[in-house]
């Protein structure tokens, strides 16, 4: 484990943290080293992260590389994964002062954020075995089944197996209250729009507007919008938290916040793998995916940008436009699985899983991601917890 400095007791939120922070182990940190200040309502601290260490301190860092400040119940949103760094600091609710010149506060908060308070850590041997083949790899099409079929879940995902989940959200509230009773219902909720993906040295780009605005500039669009701006992976706010479920194929602390993705036909993200299994739900309308197994990773070519750990953008994908095509191995291409997610339904991406997505009409889905237990694949069994709950 990691070395801890103490601090006075006198710093309650200090305190808090550097308890949170002997639990990293050493192998977890990726080598950077840069310290910032928090201010957490009146409570200010330094994170000093080395290239092994983290420390939380009551006294400030000399050279800080930025400050941050949140309210209390913004840092009580991190903390029980309501909410998520990039969307407070794209939306305001993260204020930045004091930045270096080439600092880069979302990626270091994500990281420091992620070391203090995650679950479940991934590591290198992990993320090894994931890429190792495997024969639920090798499927050539994905078996489609009914919700409530919890055998037939179970067997595909043990084998590391994609699988198409039919009528998963066909039951939750806002199905039933319909597009335009909710977005009237969230009008003025603000929300982060990503003009760009990151680039090979670019990182990625983002804008602010509020959820109301942004659907209705884009709710019109038809043909190929790929070039307007996508509302991806914003936390969803408290107010509709009633109204979506959770994938019932995992106990309910598997998750951590729950996104929301919205954009009209064409936009979307190029190839990429989260190293955590994970559910999309599609509410409204369509989306296209193409998935290629996690045992070509090589040919993938994994990137770790920004500061979260479990997203891994393919580096032939980066800034290249949508249509291009890079040179894949003939045998990575002829691996590549095209599937369409209808509106109701729910695909599962076992860790690792490369995926692409675009929009096939104006889209509204939902990810949940499992990071608060290790992939299915690697031998973790959700089901024995559900079954002691």
């Amino acid at each position: 484990m990691n070395k801890v400095t103490p601090v006075p007791a006198s710093n309650p939120l200090a305190q808090h943290l550097t308890a949170r922070a002997a639990r990293i182990p050493s192998s977890y940190f990726n080598g950077q080293q840069t310290s910032f200040v928090l201010s957490v309502g009146d409570e200010t601290l330094g994170i000093v992260i080395e290239a092994e260490a983290l420390r939380v301190t009551a006294a400030l860092p000399a050279a800080p590389a930025f400050a941050a400040a949140m309210s209390p119940q913004d840092f009580h949103s991190l903390e029980t994964a309501r909410s998520d760094v990039m969307t407070l600091l794209n939306t305001g609710r993260i204020r930045l002062s004091q930045v270096d010149a080439g600092a880069n506060p979302l990626k270091v908060l994500q990281y420091a954020i992620m070391l203090i308070l995650a679950r479940w850590y991934l590591t290198d041997a992990a993320i090894a075995s994931v890429e190792q083949p495997r024969p639920g790899y090798l499927c050539t099409r994905l078996d489609r089944i009914d919700a409530s079929d919890t055998q037939g879940f179970r067997a595909l995902a043990e084998q590391g197996t994609p699988v198409l989940i039919a009528g998963m959200a066909n039951d939750w509230p806002m199905r039933r209250a319909g597009f335009d009773k909710l977005l009237d219902a969230a009008r003025d909720i603000p929300v982060s729009l990503l003009r760009r993906e990151h680039g090979p040295d670019s990182p990625a780009q983002y804008e602010t507007s509020t959820l109301h605005d942004y659907v209705q500039s884009i709710r019109d669009l038809t043909g190929d919008a790929g070039n307007r701006p996508y509302l991806a992976a914003n936390a969803i706010p408290e107010a509709m938290a009633s109204v979506v479920g959770l994938p019932p194929q995992f106990p309910p602390s598997a998750f951590a916040n729950t996104r929301m993705w919205i954009g009209p036909p064409g936009t979307g993200l190029n190839f990429h793998r989260d190293m955590v299994d994970n559910f999309i739900v599609q509410a409204f309308g369509r989306k296209n995916l193409s998935l290629i197994a996690p045992h070509h990773a090589a040919d993938m070519l994994p990137q770790r940008l920004g500061g979260n750990p479990f997203y891994q953008p393919s580096g032939r994908y980066l800034g290249i436009e949508p249509e291009a095509a890079p040179v894949l191995k003939p045998e990575t291409l002829a691996a590549r699985i095209d599937v369409s997610l209808e509106e109701g339904d729910a695909i599962y991406l076992p860790a690792g899983w490369w995926h692409q997505v675009r929009n096939a009409t104006l889209s509204w889905s939902f990810n949940f991601f499992a990071v608060n237990q290790p992939p299915v694949v690697l031998g973790h069994n959700p089901w024995e917890s559900q079954n002691e709950q």
